[in-house]
């Protein structure tokens, strides 16, 4: 939808200069060009670990296998799927709006320099992609499967592995990984976690989220260790992720603050089981409601944006809570 410039509509507001003498109508220009930008903007851990996609709700049809063709007998055709309600469970995800004021009253503005201003501008959209990742973060935390429920579609089977709706992707300790009471070293619980995911046929590129203690235990038992280095899920910004890490089995790692000891979490990111369906991106909004669109509506604004995220798959990871580990020395 267009909107009128900011600079054409300044004459409906009275002139406010910041400090250093630079007209509001400047400092709301810049603010909707940063705002711009970082909607645009690549973001390197979220692009990673969610797909944006253009639906709330995912359906599966509840008679289909989309692994398996038919063998038909001469002149036969295939069934053809039903179309009804009632022939597909679906699952729907959920938007939240979220906000920050930027804390522009007109004596705040009147009495900082432009630097100063956007400075908290700049504040602001940091604090919001942060918001954005925290949230991708919990809904890999709290979304996989523990087989506590049924999850809301049927699970393929896949060469000789077959699976149940109740089927767990979360285990708490080296013996529910491996099933077994033997020690083993770090880097093989990446491994058996990652097979967990391959024996669904997701062979593609995975990556683990893990706490800066895992690290270390990955590092005493790297003989390389003087020359690899795991990434901070918060300091991704703009370079990717197969330029800065090392992988075991197939396997990337990222440490993230949201972790502590030895739990970690593998992601088949190849599959996105993790998709993110985006209301309204960033903006400012006026105190009134809506987009500010003239200078005068940016004093008391906020910033606002609108977006949900879902673990679409539940078995799309695998999570190893780390109560009880047996550490191979």
């Amino acid at each position: 939808m267009p909107r009128d410039s900011l600079r054409d509509r300044r004459s409906n507001t009275r002139e406010i200069h910041t400090k250093d003498d630079v007209p509001l109508v400047e400092i709301a220009e810049q603010t909707e060009n940063l705002i711009e930008y970082f909607n645009e903007a690549d973001k390197p851990f979220i692009d990673l670990f969610s797909e944006d996609v253009g639906q709330q709700t995912f359906l599966q049809d509840i008679e289909s296998d989309a692994e398996t063709w038919e063998e038909l007998s001469e002149g036969e055709y295939p069934g053809t799927q039903t179309d009804t309600d009632d022939d597909y469970y679906q699952m729907t995800i959920r938007t939240q709006e979220y906000g920050k004021s930027l804390g522009m009253t007109q004596k705040f503005i009147e009495r900082s320099t432009s630097d100063r201003l956007l400075s908290k501008v700049e504040a602001v959209i940091e604090s919001g992609l942060e918001t954005q990742e925290r949230a991708v973060h919990d809904v890999i935390f709290e979304g996989i499967s523990d087989g506590s429920e049924d999850l809301w579609y049927d699970v393929p089977d896949h060469g000789a592995y077959e699976f149940e709706r109740d089927h767990s992707h979360v285990f708490a300790n080296t013996g529910e990984l491996f099933g077994d009471s033997m020690e083993h070293r770090p880097s093989r619980h990446l491994e058996y976690a990652a097979d967990e995911l391959r024996h669904h046929g997701w062979t593609g590129r995975k990556a683990a989220l893990c706490s800066k203690d895992f690290k270390r235990r990955l590092r005493d038992e790297l003989s390389w260790d003087a020359d690899y280095h795991i990434p901070q899920a918060d300091g991704m910004r703009s370079t990717d992720l197969t330029d800065q890490t090392i992988t075991i089995d197939g396997v990337e790692l990222i440490q993230t603050p949201y972790l502590r000891g030895d739990e970690f979490f593998v992601v088949s990111v190849d599959e996105q089981p993790v998709k993110r369906y985006v209301e309204r991106d960033m903006q400012v909004t006026a105190p009134t409601g809506g987009p500010a669109v003239a200078p005068g509506e940016f004093i008391n604004s906020s910033g606002t944006m609108d977006f949900g995220v879902a673990m679409v798959n539940p078995l799309g990871a695998v999570h190893f809570a780390g109560e009880d580990t047996n550490y191979a020395e």
